[in-house]
C-alpha cells in the first residue's frame, strides 16, 4: 500500500483510493502500475509462412486460441459514462496502442469525423489483444467492442451483445445509475449475456461516502454483490488490469458447436472502395481465405477475398476459428447492401439449412424526407444512402416525390440525434448535402368499385366522386416506462396523440408495459421526444406493422395570393386542420420575401378558408420631405398612397411571387412541434 500511495501522491486522490478495499484495485499478481516489461498485453504468438517470393514471413498462429482461450466481450453504459476512455486505457495497457501515461481527449476507437467533432460515440468498434498474465503461460484473445452509449443508437448495442458472452456495465460514481443504464443492462439481460459490474471515473471522486452510495446504488438497482464491483480510473490508467483479470477469469469462453462446416455471422460493416469490410463472429467451423462462401438470406455466393482481425488496424490471418471475432472482405459487385447486416456466412459447398436472422430489424420511430440540394442529383444521393445504410441498418429507406423539391428519399431513425449524425455523415463521408423535411404518412382511399389507392393530391383530384372511405395506417405500440411515470406518459399519449389503451403489464424492475393503438402519424408528430422528455430518459418505445383504418381526412390546400403551393397542399385529419393551416401560414408569412404588394397567405378546405395571414407589402416613405408644418398635409399624402395601394393591388396578381425552399422547408418543418 505504500508503493502505490507514494505513486499516486497527486491531490486527493492518495487520500480517496486508500480507503477503496484493497482487493477492488489490486490484484495478487499484479497492480495498475507494474513495470512495462511486465504487463499483461503481449505480441500474439507467430509462425512461420512462406509466400510466392519465397522469402519467410510470420503471421498469428490462430489455431492457438482455442475457444477457452478466447474472450469476447463488450462495454456499456450510459452516454458520458467513460465506455471510450476505458477502452483506451485497456488498449494502452496491453501494448495495442502506444502508452502515454493517460488517455487523449478523443478515444482512438471514436473513427468517425462527427464522433470526434460532437465527442460522442455512434457506431461499434472492435480490437482484438493478447493477455498472459505474470507466471503463467497461457495466453488469451480478448476481443473487445466499444458501444454507443445514447439511446438513438441502441441497435448498435444490442448486435455488439449478441456476439459477446459478457458486458462490462460502467457505472460513473459520480452520476449513478442513468436511464440508458438500466435499458443495456435490461438487453444483456435478454441476450443472457454475463455482467461485469465497474465503477468508473474514481479520480473525480471528492468524498468517500460517494463510492459506498453509487455501489448501494448498483446493489439495489442491477442485483449485484458488492463484492462484484470493480474500480477504475481510465484517464488515470488505474484498476485496468484488475478489469481484465476480471474478464478472463470471471466471464465465459464461447460456446461453440462441434461441426465442421464453417458458419459466421455478419454483425456489421464497412463498404469501401473494391469490397466490403464484414465484421463477423465465427459460430463453428473455420472461415478461411480464399473459400467459397454463400449468403444465406440472399442466396449469393462469391469468394473470401481475406479474412483478419482488428490489432487495432486490419491484420490479416490465414483463417478464423469457432469463437473468433474479426473480419471477411468480400466483393461488392454480387452483394445486397440493404441485408447484409445480420446475415449468416456459409460454406459454398454446405448443404442448405433452415437458420434464423442473427438480428430482428428496428422499428423507426422518427421519419423525415431527404432531398438532394441544387448542386447534386438524386442518382448520387441514391448511391451515398446505399453505402451508409449498409452501414448502419437501422435506418429504413423508401423512394418518395415532392412538387417542391423533386425525386428524394423518406428515412426513419430510431432518434433526433440518429438522424442528425446520419446527415453529417453523409456531408463528411459522401459530401452530399441535403434538405431535410418531415416525412409524409401514406393515407388510403377505398372507391366505390372497391379498389383501394395510395392517396395524394392528383389522386383526390382525379377520383374525387369515386371516393367512399378515407383509410389512415394505425399500429399497436408498447411503452415501457418506470412506474413513476406512468400518469405522465397516459396523459402524452391520450390527450396529445388521441391513442387508446389496450392492455397494461408490471415488469421487473419497478417498470410497467403500457399497450396503445394510435396512428402512425404520432411517431411524425414527435411522439418519440416527447415520451423522452415526460419519462426524463427512461422511456422505450416500440411499435408493430400498421394496419389501415377508416378516418375522417380533408385536403388541405395552401395559396399564396391566388397561386396553389402544391408541395404543403397535403390530407391531414379534419380536427386537425385548421392549427396545420395556421402553422403553414405563419410558417411562410417569416420566410417569404416581401414585394411592393400585399400578399394573402390561406389555407382552405375546398372553398373554405380555416387560416389567413397577410404579407404587407413594402412602402414608399412619401412624408420624407415633410419636416414640419400642418400634419394635415402628411395625413393627405398617406391616404393617396394607400388608394394608390388598393388599385395596384386591384390591377395586379401575385402569382409571379416565388417561393424559395427555405420557405418550404420552414413550413413543413412546423409538423414536428
Amino acid at each position: 500500500m505504500t508503493i502505490f500511495l507514494n505513486f499516486l501522491n497527486k491531490g486527493h486522490l492518495n487520500r480517496y483510493w486508500a480507503a477503496i478495499p484493497r482487493e477492488k484495485y489490486f490484484s495478487a499478481r499484479f497492480c495498475s502500475f507494474i513495470p512495462e516489461k511486465e504487463r499483461i498485453g503481449i505480441a500474439p504468438p507467430m509462425i512461420p509462412e512462406g509466400n510466392r517470393t519465397g522469402i519467410a514471413r510470420t503471421v498469428i498462429d490462430i489455431d492457438y486460441f482455442t475457444p477457452d482461450k478466447v474472450r469476447n466481450f463488450c462495454i456499456i453504459a450510459h452516454i458520458d459514462h467513460g465506455k471510450t476512455t476505458l477502452s483506451d486505457a485497456i488498449l494502452r495497457r496491453t501494448g495495442v496502442l502506444r502508452d502515454t501515461g493517460s488517455v487523449p481527449q478523443c478515444g482512438y476507437l471514436d473513427k468517425l469525423d462527427v464522433e470526434r467533432e460532437r465527442g460522442i460515440t455512434v457506431k461499434a468498434q472492435t480490437c482484438t489483444m493478447f493477455l498472459r498474465f505474470p507466471g503463467e503461460d497461457k495466453t488469451f484473445m480478448c476481443n473487445l467492442i466499444d458501444t454507443p452509449g445514447h439511446a438513438d443508437f441502441s441497435y448498435e448495442v444490442k448486435r455488439s451483445l449478441s456476439v459477446c458472452e459478457s458486458a462490462v456495465l460502467l457505472v460513473d460514481v459520480s452520476q449513478g445509475i442513468e436511464a440508458q443504464t438500466m435499458s443495456n443492462f435490461h438487453l444483456a439481460m435478454e441476450q443472457d449475456v454475463h455482467i461485469l459490474p465497474v465503477l468508473s471515473k474514481l479520480d473525480r471522486v471528492l468524498d468517500k461516502s460517494d463510492i459506498g452510495a453509487a455501489e448501494d446504488e448498483m446493489e439495489e438497482s442491477l442485483g449485484v454483490f458488492k463484492s462484484e464491483i470493480l474500480h477504475t480510473a481510465a484517464k488515470k490508467l488505474l484498476g485496468v488490469e484488475c478489469l481484465l483479470e476480471g474478464v478472463v477469469q470471471r466471464c465465459p469462453s464461447p460456446t461453440v458447436n462441434t461441426e465442421t462446416t464453417c458458419r459466421a455471422t455478419i454483425f456489421d460493416a464497412w463498404p469501401e472502395k473494391d469490397f466490403v469490410r464484414c465484421f463477423v463472429r465465427v459460430v463453428q467451423g473455420t472461415l478461411r481465405e480464399g473459400m467459397g462462401a454463400r449468403l444465406h438470406y440472399c442466396a449469393t455466393v462469391c469468394k473470401v477475398q481475406q479474412v483478419g482481425i482488428m490489432f487495432p488496424e486490419p491484420v490479416r490471418t490465414p483463417h478464423l476459428c469457432a469463437g473468433h471475432v474479426g473480419y471477411a472482405l468480400l466483393p461488392n459487385d454480387a452483394l445486397d447492401f440493404s441485408a447484409l447486416i445480420g446475415e449468416t456466412l456459409l460454406d459454398a459447398s454446405a448443404p442448405e439449412q433452415s437458420i434464423s436472422r442473427a438480428f430482428r430489424p428496428s422499428r423507426p420511430v422518427v421519419f423525415a424526407g431527404f432531398y438532394p440540394d441544387c448542386e447534386s442529383d438524386s442518382t448520387s444521393l441514391k448511391r451515398a444512402l446505399a453505402m451508409l445504410t449498409t452501414n448502419d441498418p437501422s435506418v429504413t429507406l423508401e423512394s418518395t416525390r415532392c412538387a417542391a423539391l423533386g425525386n428524394g428519399f423518406q428515412l426513419g431513425f430510431l432518434g433526433m440525434l440518429h438522424m442528425k449524425v446520419f446527415k453529417e455523415r453523409l456531408a463528411s463521408e459522401f459530401n452530399e448535402i441535403v434538405l431535410v423535411t418531415p416525412a409524409s404518412i401514406a393515407y388510403r382511399a377505398q372507391l366505390s368499385n372497391g379498389e383501394e389507392i395510395a392517396l395524394d393530391r392528383s389522386a383526390w383530384e382525379s377520383h374525387r366522386g369515386q371516393i367512399t372511405q378515407f383509410l389512415q395506417p394505425i399500429t399497436k405500440a408498447t411503452v415501457v416506462c418506470h412506474q413513476n411515470y406512468e400518469g405522465s406518459v397516459r396523459e402524452l399519449l391520450e390527450r396529445r396523440y388521441h391513442a387508446i389503451p389496450v392492455d397494461q403489464r408490471t415488469l421487473r424492475w419497478n417498470r410497467t408495459s403500457l399497450i396503445y393503438r394510435l396512428p402512425l402519424l404520432a411517431f411524425s408528430r414527435g411522439l418519440f421526444d416527447q415520451l423522452k422528455i415526460v419519462t426524463s430518459g427512461y422511456g422505450s418505445v416500440e411499435y408493430e406493422d400498421p394496419t389501415y383504418e377508416p378516418c375522417d381526412i380533408v385536403m388541405l390546400s395552401i395559396f399564396v395570393g391566388d397561386t396553389e403551393v402544391e408541395a404543403l397542399s397535403m390530407p391531414v385529419e379534419r380536427n386537425d386542420a385548421h392549427q396545420v393551416g395556421r402553422r403553414f401560414c405563419q410558417a411562410l408569412h417569416k420566410h417569404i420575401p416581401r414585394s411592393t404588394l400585399d400578399v394573402r397567405l390561406t389555407a382552405r378546405i375546398g372553398g373554405k378558408i380555416v387560416a389567413r395571414e397577410t404579407l404587407a407589402g413594402l412602402r414608399k416613405d412619401v412624408t420624407h420631405k415633410c419636416h414640419a408644418g400642418d400634419p394635415t398635409r402628411k395625413m393627405k399624402l398617406l391616404d393617396n398612397q394607400k388608394k394608390a395601394r388598393k388599385l395596384n393591388n386591384a390591377k395586379r396578381k401575385v402569382g409571379s411571387i416565388e417561393i424559395g425552399q427555405e420557405a418550404i422547408l420552414a413550413a413543413m418543418d412546423t409538423l414536428r412541434r
